[in-house]
């Protein structure tokens, strides 16, 4: 019996950045989806139910902490990975006060860092 592929939503506007993420997440045999805008993450939510969110928090209209309390007013109940340039620990303290299960500085994490985590969360 296979295995069940786990899900992944990517939530990062940098394109360059969302992109090496998508792939490496693929090459390692993850479903994936992508938002470049919490927004659109929104949508899509209504049509797939990823195992984990990875989540920017500079994102262009709504930022990662709105989109956090959009998705507790929508019982979506996903853990959430901060992954942020903001190293703020009043930021880092709000996020995981809304429930991100962990914040990750990007210039300070690489992707292989990122899969072993969301690995980790997901055992």
């Amino acid at each position: 019996m296979s295995k069940k592929k786990k899900y992944v939503l990517i939530i990062e506007d940098e394109n360059p950045l969302r992109h090496a993420l998508v792939k490496t997440f693929l090459d390692n045999d993850y479903i994936v989806a992508e938002a470049d805008n919490a927004e659109y993450a929104l949508v899509q939510l209504e049509k797939i139910e990823p195992d984990i969110i990875l989540l920017d928090l500079r994102l262009p209209g709504m930022n990662g902490m709105t989109f956090m309390n959009e998705l507790e007013k929508r019982n979506k109940d996903i853990p959430t990975i901060i992954l942020t340039n903001d190293d703020s620990h009043m930021t880092q303290m709000r996020g995981m006060m809304k429930g991100a299960r962990d914040y990750l500085i990007k210039a300070n994490t690489s992707l292989e860092t990122i899969v072993s985590l969301v690995q980790k969360r997901l055992a």
